[in-house]
């Protein structure tokens, strides 16, 4: 069995990080497929880096390996996990970034990750990723069995991020979101999940201004330059603006908290 392994991370690719990491998944094993899934999550960013995860995991075959690393708390008592949900392994830091994960898919077993056996031989304190995570997952794509590599733990033990800041519900003309994530065109992903408001226009304000959305199925429905309130590929809303950047004009970033309000008449 070689399976494919995927990389989300926050280390960007101005540096050899990435590489250093798929060089330790390679070493166990070069027939491992690897994947980058993305590796532009903004630094440190926990609840962007969970948000990417989740969306990011959807096509991919049962069986398929997926290394996180968003790990602003790397080299201290934080666990790290294996995760097994839904035919598909994780394996990440203990600190919410796989909350949407756990919340979602139905977990089978988890267990933390705790035999060195399977890390690579030196382990820097600052490089987790690389030394610890990279070759437990390429372990677990050779179907090394998920109970090897530490003893079981309860999923219910492991850290969520605020399910306040997770998902939002839409009251009737109005609701108080937070921003999941802001993606490479400046759109700006909201924690609401189901279908677009039955709005015409939305005022959107954050903290002192106040700026009108025009509610849209896809950008193509409004003129360059107008803000708009739809649902996104994810499907959760989203505030995009046409031909341009939402999270600029609203001057926000994940975990910022909106209130969007229907506007009448």
């Amino acid at each position: 069995m070689h399976s494919i392994v995927t990389l989300l991370t926050d280390f960007g690719l101005q540096d050899s990080y990435v590489g250093q990491v798929k060089g330790a998944i390679l070493a166990v094993d070069r027939r491992i497929q690897v994947v980058d899934l993305c590796h532009a999550v903004p630094p440190q960013n926990v609840l962007s880096g969970a948000f990417e995860l989740r969306r990011g995991v959807e096509p991919f075959p049962e069986g398929t390996v997926h290394v996180a690393v968003v790990d602003p708390g790397v080299g201290t008592d934080r666990r790290i996990v294996a995760v097994r949900a839904n035919g598909h392994y994780f394996v990440a830091p203990d600190n919410g970034l796989l909350s949407w994960i756990l919340a979602d898919l139905p977990v089978d077993a988890v267990v933390e990750v705790s035999d060195p056996k399977y890390w690579r031989r030196e382990v820097s304190a600052t490089f987790h990723g690389r030394d610890i995570m990279g070759p437990v997952g390429a372990h677990l794509a050779t179907g090394e069995p998920l109970h090897q590599f530490g003893p079981e733990i309860d999923a219910a033990d492991l850290r969520l991020l605020d399910e306040r800041v997770l998902e939002s519900q839409a009251d009737i003309g109005r609701a108080s979101v937070s921003v999941l994530h802001v993606d490479r065109f400046g759109n700006v992903v909201l924690s609401v999940r189901g279908p677009a408001p039955r709005w015409s226009r939305a005022s959107v304000r954050t903290g002192a201004h106040a700026h009108v959305a025009q509610v849209v199925r896809c950008y193509g429905e409004a003129p360059v330059g107008q803000l708009v309130l739809l649902v996104g590929s994810s499907g959760y809303w989203e505030l995009a603006v046409v031909g341009g950047a939402a999270a600029e004009l609203l001057e926000v970033q994940p975990g910022d908290l909106l209130d969007l309000e229907e506007m009448r008449g």
